[in-house]
This record gives structure tokens, sequence and C-alpha cells, in this order.
């Protein structure tokens, strides 16, 4: 996991960072947490933005934009 600070370094210094992310489904056991055997993707990109939302009395949120920098490549969470 990486803070919101981390993140603005990374993407004031224009550093290449390496993506992994997966898809889970909810209506399986286990719910949104990824398990053993999901679908993991992974790469290198670049973040293009950090934003942040800091609502009165709502909690905060941030979203991150990627751009990639080649292809990904497909493997299994273990």
């Amino acid at each position: 996991y990486v803070s919101t600070t981390e993140l603005n370094n990374l993407a004031i210094a224009r550093a290449a960072v390496t993506v992994k992310f997966t898809t889970v489904d909810n209506s399986t056991v286990g719910g949104i947490t990824p398990v053993t055997g999901d679908t993991v993707y992974s790469g290198s990109a670049f973040i293009e933005s950090v934003d942040v939302t800091a609502d009165m009395e709502n909690p905060v949120t941030y979203s991150v934009s990627f751009k990639g920098t080649g292809p990904l490549t497909i493997g299994t969470n273990s």
C-alpha cells in the first residue's frame, strides 16, 4: 500500500511504477477480497494524476490515473 504523499512524490519525480490489480466477483465466498487463484494483471506505468477529495463530514477519498508504458502481464494471485 502507498500513501497519497508517496503517490504525489512519484508523480512529481515522473518515476515509472509497477502496478498490480485484480478483479473479484462479489457474489463468491470471500466477497471483494482477492483470493488465491484470482487473475492478476501487472505492468509498468507513470502516474498522470492524484486527486484527493475531502468533503466535510465525509470520508476522504482519492483516485489515481496511470498511463501504461507497455503490455500488461497476466498471472494468478498466490
